[in-house]
C-alpha cells in the first residue's frame, strides 16, 4: 500500500494560517513517492490551488492517510482511531483545556508525536528541532512598537511608530515588514520623538530564540537603534524632558537574570547557577534599577513561580505613585499570564493585542499585550521553517507504513521521546501528566469549593455565557440586565433609553445559578425580553458556546485566554438538606486549614468561634465560602454568658473540632457529653479522664492521631528468630500506621525491640536558607516558645533517660546518617515530652527496649533558640 500523509485544516483560531507543510515541501514528497493529501482550507496562508499544483489531493477524507499532520490542536471529536498525528498539543503540563483531546488520543488509540518535545538526539535538554522562538519575537516586537506608537497618540503625541502596522497585515517580514520598520526609524531620525517621552528605551529581558527575534526587529528602525548597558540606563534618564540628540534615537536594553534580581546575602555575588537552582537566595530588584528608566518592557524569558517576579501589580502601582511614568507598554512576548509581569493578567488577541492597567484616580496607565499565537501572524515564513527544520533530517520526518496502522512504524530517536501517548496508553516519559492532572482537578475541586461549589452538587448548578451587543451603556440596557441577574429577576424592567446614542459596545455575562438549566433558561429570556423592549438599544443577547467549534466570530475571549468573563453574577448556594452543622472553636493559625478542609461541601454549615474580636472574620473572609459562620464568643466557663451561648451552639452541632488550649479541652469535652456532640479534640489526662461518662453518653471523642510518627516515618528494629534484626518503616503518618506496622511485624514472627519516631513541620529546603530561624511559625509562637521548656523522658537500652525542661535545647543531637538527605537538609533532633506511655499504647513495653519520639529541626535551630532562652525570652 502507497505511503500516505495528511495535512490538516486549522480550526484552533481564525488566526491560525499557518500550514506544517509548503506546496514546495510537498512537491518533494509526492516525487518520492508519497502521496499527500491536504484538507480544503480558504484561510491558509497557501491556497488549496497551490498544493494541488505542487501534487497533492485535496480533500476533506484523512482516512487513507497513514500519518496526519497540523499546526495546533484539531477540533474534539475528529481524531481519527489508531492514526499518527504530529501537532503541538499542549498537554504535557496537563493543560485542562486540552485534556478532552488527551482522553480521544487514548480512546481511539492514536499515536501522538508533539513537535514542542522533538529535541536533537531524543534528549530531555538539547536543542528543539522545531520551534517559532524567533517568529514570536519579530511579530510581536513588531506589534509592541505599534502598541507604543497607539499609546503615545492617547497622550496626545503623533510619532513615527503609528506608521507601522500590524504583523499580520504584512505580506512577509523579511521584506515588507522590514521597509516598514526602517521607514519609520528614519522618521524618528529626522522628525524625533516627544521631549516628554525621551530618551525612549526599550528594554528586551531575556537572551533567547524569543529575544534574538525582537532584537533582529528593532535592528531594522536602523541607525536610530543605539545599544545600551543597564549600568547606562539612569543617566539617559536624567535626559528625560530635554531636547537634543537622544530624542533622535531609540534605546535598546538586553538584559539577563543577573539584572533581575540581585543576592539576598549581602555583598555575595550573582551566581547563575545558584539562581537557577535555589531563586529563594535572590530578591527581586529589577523594579529597582530598571523598571524606572524603562519606555517598552519586552520580556521573553522563561519564568515560572519559584522565581521573582520580574514586575509585580505592587511595584507597578509604587513606580507611579512616585511620579515616575516612564514605562507606557509592555509587549510580553511570552504571553505568560499572571507570569514575570503580573499586571498581564489575561492574554489577548490579534484582534486586540493591548489593553490598559490603571490604578484608580491615575489618568497614566501602561498598555501591557500577551498575544498566545504570536508565530501566526508571520504564516508563510513560519510554515517554511516549520517544514524546513524536518526536511534536513530524516530524523524528525513523519512517520510512514505501509498500511493504515501507523504503530507498526519505526521511530527516530527524535520521534521516539516526543511522543506522547501511543496504543491508548501514555508513554513512559509522559506519565507524569496523570499525576499532575490529577493534582490539577484536586486543586479545581478546592477552587470550587473556596466559591461554595460542592462537587456533590455540581448536578444542581447550571452555568452559561451569555454576550449582550449594542448600545448597553448609554440606552441603560446594562443596568437593567444587572438588575435582572442580581438583584430582582422577575420585576426588572429597564428604562427609557437616552436620547443620544453613541458606538455600540458589548459584555459578556457568566451566569451560574444551583436550581438545575430550567430557573438559568429563564434568566436568559428575561434578558432577551428586555433587550427587545428596548428597541433603541439595538440589543441582542445570546447564549455562547462552550467551545468555538470553528465559529471565530462567537469565541469566547476568556474561555481562550485564561481571562475571566467581563461581568458575573452568581446565586449563592444555600446549606442543602441533610447538610451538618460543624462548629470549629478556635482561629488562629492552626485553625484555617481545618476550616477550609471542613467546608468544602457547601451542604454543610460551619460556624467558627473566637473570643478574639476579628479573628474568626477574618478566618471565614480568608475563604470567602457562603457556608461559613464567624462568630466572637468569650466561651470561658467564667463567662457565664458566653459559656452558655456556647453550649447552646454544641448542642445543635453534629460535630465539634476544639483547637482551643489545653485549659478547655475538659471544658468543651463536657459540654460535648452534655450536649451529644461528636468532639475531635487534642489527648490529655483530663480528656482520658472522661471516658467512662463519654461511653455511656455514647459520644465519640475523637483524640489526635495524625502528628506522629510524623514527616519521618517510624523506624522499628525488629527480630526474627531465624534472620537476625531488621528495620522497618511504616507506610503512612501516623499513629495507626505505626500499630499497623507492629501488627504486620508480630504476624510474620518478629518481635518489635525499638521503635524510634520523628517529626518536625519544616520550611522547604530552598526557603529556609532565606529565613534567619531556619522556621516558619504555622502556629502560635508562644506556643513554639513554650513547647522548648517541656521536659522530656525516653528509654534507651531499658533505662529511662530524662532531660529537664531548662537543658531541652541543649540536649539536641545531630541527624543520624542525615547525608543520606544531602547537604541542604542537615537536620538535628530533640526529644518529645514524654516517650514512656507509647511502649503500652502499641503494645510493645514487654519487648522494647528504646522507646524514643522527637522533634526535627534544621541543624543550629535548637542553639539559636537557647540563646534566646538565655536572653529571657
Amino acid at each position: 500500500m502507497r505511503r500516505s500523509l495528511g495535512v490538516l485544516a486549522e480550526a484552533y483560531s481564525k488566526w491560525e494560517r499557518r500550514a506544517p507543510l509548503t506546496p514546495s515541501h510537498v512537491s518533494r514528497l509526492v516525487n518520492s513517492g508519497v502521496e499527500v493529501l491536504v484538507q480544503p482550507s480558504s484561510k491558509r496562508v497557501f491556497t488549496d490551488r497551490e498544493f494541488a499544483a505542487a501534487g497533492a489531493t485535496i480533500t476533506r477524507d484523512l482516512s487513507g492517510a497513514n500519518t496526519i499532520m497540523g499546526v495546533k490542536q484539531p477540533l474534539n471529536g475528529s481524531l481519527l482511531p489508531g492514526k499518527n498525528y504530529l501537532f503541538f498539543s499542549h498537554v504535557i503540563k496537563a493543560q485542562p483545556e486540552n485534556m478532552p483531546l488527551l482522553d480521544e488520543v487514548l480512546e481511539k488509540k492514536v499515536r501522538l508525536i508533539d513537535y514542542e518535545c522533538i529535541r536533537e538526539g531524543g534528549g530531555g535538554t538539547t536543542p528543539r528541532l522545531v520551534a517559532f522562538g524567533e517568529f514570536a519575537g519579530m511579530s510581536g516586537m513588531v506589534n509592541g512598537l505599534r502598541g507604543l506608537g497607539l499609546r503615545l497618540l492617547s497622550l496626545g503625541h503623533s510619532t513615527p511608530f503609528l506608521s507601522i502596522g500590524p504583523t499580520h497585515a504584512y505580506t512577509d517580514y523579511s521584506t515588507d515588514a522590514r521597509r516598514a520598520l526602517r521607514a519609520a526609524g528614519e522618521q524618528v531620525a529626522r522628525a524625533g520623538l516627544p521631549a516628554e517621552y525621551s530618551p525612549l528605551v526599550v528594554c528586551v529581558a531575556g537572551t533567547g530564540n524569543v529575544s534574538r527575534g525582537a532584537l533582529d526587529a528593532l535592528d531594522s528602525l536602523g541607525e536610530v537603534v543605539e545599544r545600551v548597558a543597564p549600568s547606562e540606563l539612569a543617566r539617559l534618564s536624567a535626559l528625560a524632558g530635554t531636547a537634543g540628540e537622544h530624542q533622535h534615537k531609540v534605546y535598546v536594553c538586553v538584559t539577563g537574570a543577573q539584572d533581575f534580581v540581585r543576592p539576598a546575602r549581602p555583598g555575595a555575588a550573582f551566581d547563575r547557577a545558584e539562581y537557577y537552582a535555589s531563586p529563594t537566595c535572590y530578591v527581586p530588584c529589577f523594579h529597582e534599577t530598571i523598571a524606572p528608566h524603562v519606555s517598552l518592557l519586552v520580556p521573553t524569558m522563561y519564568w515560572d513561580r519559584r522565581f521573582p517576579r520580574l514586575l509585580s501589580t505592587d511595584q507597578l502601582q509604587s513606580l507611579r505613585a512616585s511620579g515616575n511614568k516612564r514605562l507606557l507598554a509592555v509587549a510580553d512576548l511570552t504571553c505568560d499570564v499572571d507570569g514575570a509581569v503580573e499586571p498581564l493578567v489575561r492574554s489577548t488577541t490579534i484582534d486586540e493585542p493591548f489593553f490598559h492597567v490603571r490604578r484608580v484616580h491615575d489618568t497614566s496607565a501602561a498598555r501591557p499585550s500577551g498575544v498566545d499565537i504570536l508565530p501566526a501572524e508571520l504564516p508563510r515564513e513560519a510554515s517554511a521553517h516549520f517544514a524546513q527544520a524536518r526536511s534536513p533530517r530524516p530524523s524528525t520526518r513523519p512517520p510512514h507504513s505501509e498500511g493504515h496502522t501507523a504503530r507498526r512504524a519505526p521511530l527516530s530517536a527524535e520521534l521516539s521521546a516526543a511522543t506522547i501517548a501511543e496504543a491508548g496508553a501514555l508513554a513512559p516519559a509522559y506519565g507524569y501528566i496523570g499525576a499532575l492532572r490529577e493534582a490539577r482537578e484536586r486543586d479545581e475541586e478546592s477552587q470550587r469549593a473556596l466559591s461554595g461549589r460542592d462537587a456533590a452538587l455540581r448536578h444542581h448548578l447550571s452555568e452559561a455565557e451569555a454576550r449582550a451587543l449594542g448600545h448597553l451603556f448609554d440606552s441603560g440596557l446594562i443596568n437593567a440586565a444587572l438588575d435582572v441577574v442580581t438583584v430582582r429577576p422577575n420585576e426588572s424592567t429597564g428604562r427609557e433609553p437616552a436620547s443620544s446614542l453613541r458606538q455600540k459596545s458589548s459584555a459578556l455575562m457568566q451566569l451560574t445559578l444551583d436550581a438545575g438549566r430550567a430557573p438559568l433558561d429563564a434568566v436568559l429570556s428575561q434578558l432577551q425580553a428586555l433587550a427587545a423592549r428596548m428597541p433603541l438599544a439595538e440589543a441582542s443577547v445570546v447564549e455562547l458556546p462552550e467551545h468555538c467549534g470553528g465559529v471565530y466570530d462567537r469565541t469566547i475571549p476568556g474561555s481562550a485566554g485564561g481571562g475571566a468573563a467581563a461581568l458575573a453574577a452568581s446565586a449563592a448556594a444555600a446549606p442543602a438538606p441533610g447538610g451538618s452543622r460543624i462548629v470549629v472553636l478556635g482561629a488562629g493559625l492552626c485553625a484555617l486549614p481545618a476550616i477550609e478542609l471542613l467546608s468544602r461541601r457547601s451542604a454543610d454549615v460551619v460556624t467558627v468561634i473566637s473570643a478574639v474580636e476579628g479573628e474568626a472574620s477574618r478566618a471565614c473572609a480568608a475563604l470567602g465560602r457562603p457556608n461559613l459562620q464567624p462568630l466572637t464568643v468569650d466561651a470561658r466557663p467564667t463567662n457565664a454568658s458566653g459559656w452558655g451561648a456556647l453550649c447552646g451552639l454544641l448542642g445543635q452541632a453534629d460535630a465539634c473540632l476544639s483547637l482551643l488550649p489545653a485549659t478547655m479541652h475538659a471544658p468543651v469535652a463536657e459540654a460535648c457529653i452534655e450536649g451529644g456532640t461528636p468532639l475531635a479534640s487534642y489527648v490529655s489526662e483530663e480528656l482520658l479522664a472522661l471516658h467512662e461518662r463519654a461511653v455511656a453518653a455514647g459520644v465519640p471523642l475523637l483524640g489526635e492521631m495524625g502528628l506522629d510518627p510524623g514527616a519521618r516515618l517510624p523506624e522499628i528494629t525488629r527480630d526474627y528468630p531465624r534472620w537476625g534484626s531488621t528495620r522497618a518503616r511504616a507506610p503512612r503518618l501516623d499513629h495507626m500506621s505505626a500499630a499497623e506496622l507492629i501488627r504486620r511485624v508480630r504476624e510474620e514472627g518478629g518481635a518489635v525491640t525499638a521503635f524510634s519516631s520523628l517529626c518536625g513541620g519544616l520550611p522547604a529546603p530552598e526557603c529556609a536558607s532565606s529565613t534567619p530561624l531556619a522556621y516558619k511559625f504555622s502556629w502560635s509562637p508562644a506556643g513554639v516558645i513554650s513547647a522548648t521548656r517541656n521536659p522530656a523522658q525516653f528509654t534507651v537500652d531499658g533505662a529511662v533517660v530524662r532531660v529537664a525542661g531548662e537543658e531541652l535545647l541543649r540536649s539536641a543531637t545531630p541527624l543520624a546518617d542525615s547525608s543520606r538527605l544531602g547537604r541542604t537538609l542537615r537536620l538535628e533532633v530533640l526529644p518529645n515530652r514524654d516517650s514512656l506511655p507509647y511502649a503500652e499504647l502499641y503494645g510493645i513495653e514487654a519487648e522494647a527496649h528504646s522507646v524514643f519520639r522527637g522533634t526535627l529541626r534544621y541543624a543550629g535551630w535548637s542553639g539559636l533558640f537557647a540563646e534566646f532562652a538565655d536572653l529571657g525570652l
